[in-house]
């Protein structure tokens, strides 16, 4: 039987939970899952990212890959220390620079992952460039999406959970952590639109095949935001276990 609070959130995600069966290149498999989590500054992606590697780990006894970008690899790293510790840049520049990231990610962490049958958790993907730099730079939406489509290929989120917090909230928090970068120090204005471009990519997406989202009030204690986050991934668990179940038996998905 499912939880209320489960069929709640899982109906946000699409009616009836579960959800959002596990989809990669290499078909369909029972315990991939592609999970991403997606926000503004100090939402408290990390500190999530990390709770749910440590759950499915210790409690479904998954192998997890817990990954981020930018600098999710070595020439990542690299990418990130100019990106985004570095000095404001031209912001096609950035742009590309983000996708040249996630070209290597890809290709190095992510469809290795995937295609060894692990969980990935991912710490930003394609979402927050369409959002920063399509939306927030000004650079267009459709050419993000089409280059990220390009780089990414059949590689989709099962699910993408949007931490969603007011930006006085998260970049108070981000200060206080106080390892600041030159996207905690934008503009009040800036974060108002990345907040409101992370909405609107989660509402346009929610209603598409195998784009699931999950809004989650990121404004509450980490671990009332925990609790959410593990029942919406749970959903995808359950979903991705269901369906291999019906692929074994021979049955149509």
């Amino acid at each position: 039987m499912v939880s209320s609070r489960r069929q709640s959130i899982g109906h946000a995600l699409h009616p009836g939970c579960p959800v959002s069966p596990a989809r990669t290149v290499f078909g369909w498999h029972s315990n991939i899952v592609f999970i991403v989590f997606e926000g503004g500054e100090g939402a408290g992606k990390t500190t999530q990212c990390r709770a749910l590697a440590a759950y499915l780990q210790e409690q479904h006894g998954l192998q997890v890959v817990f990954t981020s970008e930018p600098g999710g690899t070595e020439l990542g790293a690299e990418i990130r220390r100019i990106v985004v510790d570095g000095g404001d840049i031209p912001a096609k520049a950035e742009a590309l620079l983000f996708l040249a990231d996630r070209a290597v990610h890809v290709e190095e962490v992510i469809r290795p992952a995937l295609a060894a049958g692990k969980v990935v958790i991912c710490d930003r993907f394609v979402d927050s460039t369409v959002v920063y730099q399509g939306i927030v730079r000004g650079l267009g939406k459709m050419w993000i999406g089409m280059i990220s489509s390009w780089i990414t290929g059949t590689i989709v989120p099962d699910l993408t959970i949007l931490l969603d917090v007011d930006p006085q909230i998260g970049v108070a928090r981000a200060r206080w952590r106080g390892d600041t970068n030159r996207f905690d120090d934008e503009d009040a204005t800036v974060h108002r639109r990345i907040r409101s471009g992370f909405l609107d990519v989660a509402k346009a997406k929610t209603n598409v095949r195998k784009r699931r989202y999950a809004i989650v009030d990121a404004s509450r204690s980490a671990d009332l935001v925990t609790r959410d986050v593990r029942v919406a991934a749970e959903c995808v668990l359950v979903d991705s276990q269901h369906l291999a179940r019906l692929v074994a038996a021979g049955q149509p998905e």
